[in-house]
C-alpha cells in the first residue's frame, strides 16, 4: 500500500538530494543525461526510418526497374507491399525499446494529441524521421543507380527530364515517393490518405493496447508489419499509400536534389506533396487514435482505490487495488504467496490515478515492469518517462535484496543515472537490527528508504 501524498513528498525530496549529489557530475559533463536520452531516442528513430526506406525502396526498385521482365528477378506488386511491411518490422524492432518505434511523424503527432507522447519531443522526432527517410532513400539509390540511369537513357526520358519523376510508364520518381494515379483528383487523393492512415492507426492501437488483447511486446512489431503491408496493398491504387509524411517528403527532397529536379513537387498543381503527403496522413492518424479512444478505451473501467487500515496506519489510499503485480490482486495475501506471484511476472502493467498533493493535481502513474532477464530491453520503454523508481524487496527472501544491489540499481543508473529511487522493505517487523544496514545502503545510492 502506498500513501500517495507521502510518496510524492518523498520523491520530491529525493530529487532535491539527488540533484545536490550530482552537481559536480553535471558540471563535468557538457551534455545532460536528459539530452543524452533524447539523442539516443532520435538516433533510434533515424535508424528505424532508415531501415524502412532502405528495404521498401530497394524492393520498389527491383519491381519498377525490371523492364525486361527477367523471370528470376521478378518482384510482383504484392511482394513490394510486403517488403515495405517487413521494412517497417525491422525499423520498429530497431527502435521500439528505445524510442517507441514511431518511424512516422503522423504517429508521433497523433499520440501527442492523446497526451501519450510529450509535445516537446514531436519536432525532434519528426526531424530524425525525415533525415532517416532521406538517408535510406539515398542508400537504395546508390544500390540501383546504374539501372536507374539505364532507364533514364530510354526514350522519352532521355530528352525530357520532367518525365523522369512522373507522367510516363518508365518514370522512376515513384520508386521513392508517392505520386497520384492518372485518374486521381486532389480531393480523392486526400480522402484516400485520411482514410488509409486513420485505419492504420486504429489497427496500431488495437495491437499496442495493453487493456485489450494485451499482445506481448515482442510480437507487436510482427503484427504491425502485417498491418502496414495489408494497408499498402489495400490502399495503394490511388496514391501509392504513403501513410507517412517522412516516407513521402524525405525521398521527395532527395530526388529533387539527385537529378529528378523540383518537378517532383509539381503534381496536381503543386498541392499534392503537402496535402496528400503530409496533411492527409496527419489528419488521418489523429482521427484514428481518437476514434479508437472513444470507441474502446473510453469504456474501460479504471481500478478503484480503496481505503485501508493497517495496524495504526490510518486512511492510507493505495494507488491501485489489484493486479499491478500480475493478473490477480495481492491485497491480503501472505508474503510468501505474494513473492510466489511476483516470481511469475512476464509482462508489464500500468495504472494511473489523479490525486492532489500540496494543492497540486498530480497524475500518478505506477508502472510494474517485467523482471525477466530477456525483458531487459523492453523495460527501457517504461523507463523513458519515469520520475522516480520504487524498488521493493523482502528480507524473508534475501535473494530479492541481492537483486536490488546487483541488478536493479545498476540497471536504473545505466538507463537514467540522475533519477531518484525509493527502496521499499517488505515485512519490516522482523528486521532485527538490520534497518541500520539498509539505511546505509540507501544513503550510499542516494535513495529514500
Amino acid at each position: 500500500m502506498i500513501e500517495m501524498k507521502h510518496l510524492y513528498n518523498i520523491s520530491e525530496q529525493i530529487k532535491m538530494n539527488n540533484n545536490n549529489n550530482n552537481v559536480r557530475r553535471d558540471e563535468e559533463s557538457p551534455i545532460s543525461s536528459n539530452l543524452k536520452q533524447l539523442i539516443k531516442e532520435l538516433m533510434a528513430e533515424l535508424l528505424g526510418t532508415y531501415m524502412l526506406m532502405l528495404i521498401g525502396c530497394s524492393a520498389t526498385c527491383a519491381y519498377v526497374l525490371n523492364i525486361k521482365g527477367i523471370p528470376d528477378k521478378h518482384v510482383d506488386y504484392a511482394g513490394v507491399n510486403y517488403c515495405w511491411g517487413f521494412g517497417a518490422f525491422v525499423g520498429i524492432c530497431a527502435s521500439m525499446a528505445i524510442s517507441g518505434g514511431h518511424i512516422n511523424p503522423a504517429v508521433s503527432i497523433a499520440f501527442a494529441t492523446l497526451k501519450r507522447f510529450p509535445w516537446q519531443k514531436v519536432g525532434p522526432y519528426i526531424l530524425a524521421q525525415v533525415v532517416g527517410a532521406f538517408l535510406g532513400t539515398a542508400t537504395a539509390y546508390l544500390v540501383y543507380v546504374d539501372q536507374i540511369n539505364t532507364q533514364h537513357d530510354l526514350d522519352p526520358l532521355r530528352n525530357n527530364t520532367d518525365l523522369r519523376a512522373f507522367g510516363h510508364a518508365l518514370s522512376t520518381g515513384g520508386i521513392f515517393s508517392t505520386y497520384p494515379a492518372p485518374h486521381s483528383t486532389l480531393l480523392v487523393c486526400i480522402i484516400d490518405q485520411v482514410v488509409a492512415t486513420c485505419s492504420l492507426l486504429i489497427s496500431v492501437c488495437v495491437v499496442v493496447d495493453k487493456n485489450n488483447l494485451n499482445v506481448p511486446m515482442y510480437l507487436q512489431p510482427f503484427l504491425l508489419a502485417f498491418v502496414i503491408a495489408t494497408h499498402a496493398q489495400a490502399f495503394g491504387f490511388n496514391t501509392g499509400c504513403g501513410m507517412n509524411p517522412a516516407r513521402d517528403f524525405g525521398p521527395r527532397l532527395f530526388t529533387a536534389i539527385a537529378g529528378w529536379g523540383f518537378n517532383v513537387f509539381s503534381p496536381l498543381d503543386g498541392h499534392y506533396w503537402w496535402t496528400v503527403g503530409i496533411v492527409g496522413p496527419t489528419i488521418g492518424a489523429v482521427l484514428g487514435v481518437w476514434i479508437y479512444y472513444y470507441a474502446v478505451e473510453y469504456f474501460y473501467s479504471p481500478p478503484k482505490p480503496v481505503d485501508t487500515i493497517i495496524d495504526g496506519i490510518h486512511e492510507r489510499k493505495p494507488v491501485f487495488d489489484g493486479p499491478v503485480f500480475g493478473r490477480k490482486p495481492l491485497t491480503g495475501l501472505p508474503l510468501d504467496r505474494c513473492l510466489s506471484r511476483l516470481g511469475q511476472l512476464s509482462h508489464f502493467d500500468t495504472y494511473n490515478k489523479e490525486t492532489v498533493c500540496d494543492g497540486v493535481l498530480v497524475d500518478l502513474e505506477l508502472c510494474d515492469t517485467a523482471g525477466l532477464d530477456d525483458m531487459r530491453r523492453l523495460r527501457y520503454l517504461t523507463y523513458l518517462e519515469t520520475d522516480v523508481f520504487i524498488v521493493c524487496f523482502s528480507i524473508v527472501s534475501p535473494k530479492t535484496f541481492h537483486n536490488v544491489i546487483n541488478k536493479w540499481i545498476p540497471e536504473m543508473k545505466e538507463s537514467l543515472p540522475n533519477k531518484p529511487f525509493i527502496l521499499v522493505v517488505a515485512n519490516n517487523r522482523t528486521l532485527d537490527g538490520q534497518w541500520e544496514y539498509f539505511e546505509t545502503v540507501a544513503q550510499r545510492y542516494g535513495s529514500g528508504l
